[in-house]
């Protein structure tokens, strides 16, 4: 059987609805999610950051916490946020980031130069637009991605880098003949 969507407009199909979340135990006051270990034993599991972080509720009702909210929050509000944004717009820009892969960030996978990343990530952090989020956020909750972006575009890096690989290109290869 095929169902014909033509009515749905994308506006429809890809608008995001916040609502209260039952959880797997159909429980909205504990909102729990099960997970399997490799011994067969499950466990409930609770929202919580890779910092550690908790929301401030563990309920599913949006009237306690909003759950998509807070969790925009706590990545942003993330002291390895700039540095994992930096990572991510050098790999759009150069083709390779500063850790392989470049979703995978911490001490078990450092970067190839990280006093580079280090001084990039301070200096689109300065760089930043500011977009509040609402009165009283924190420094972080101001952050903009457009500000970062805009900062390593204005170095111009990767025009360096492809300078550099132009110089490399043995002649006759690489535009056509």
């Amino acid at each position: 059987m095929i169902l014909d969507r033509t009515d749905i407009h994308f506006d429809e199909a890809t608008q995001l609805i916040n609502q209260d979340f039952a959880g797997e135990n159909n429980k909205p006051e504990e909102a729990l999610v099960f997970y399997e270990l490799r011994s067969g034993l499950t466990k409930a599991a609770s929202p919580v950051f890779v910092d550690g972080s908790k929301l401030k509720s563990d309920s599913g009702f949006l009237q306690d916490v909003d759950r998509r909210t807070e969790l925009a929050r706590l990545v942003v509000d993330s002291e390895y946020f700039p540095a994992a944004h930096v990572n991510r717009m050098w790999a759009h820009f150069l083709g390779y980031g500063f850790t392989k892969p470049i979703d995978d960030m911490g001490p078990h996978n450092p970067p190839s130069h990280p006093e580079l990343l280090a001084a990039l990530a301070a200096l689109v952090v300065a760089l930043s637009l500011v977009v509040a989020f609402g009165p009283g956020e924190s420094a972080w909750g101001d952050w903009a991605l457009a500000g970062g972006l805009a900062g390593l575009v204005l170095l111009g890096i990767w025009l360096l880098v492809a300078a550099w690989r132009s110089e490399r290109r043995p002649s006759g290869r690489g535009r056509g003949g």
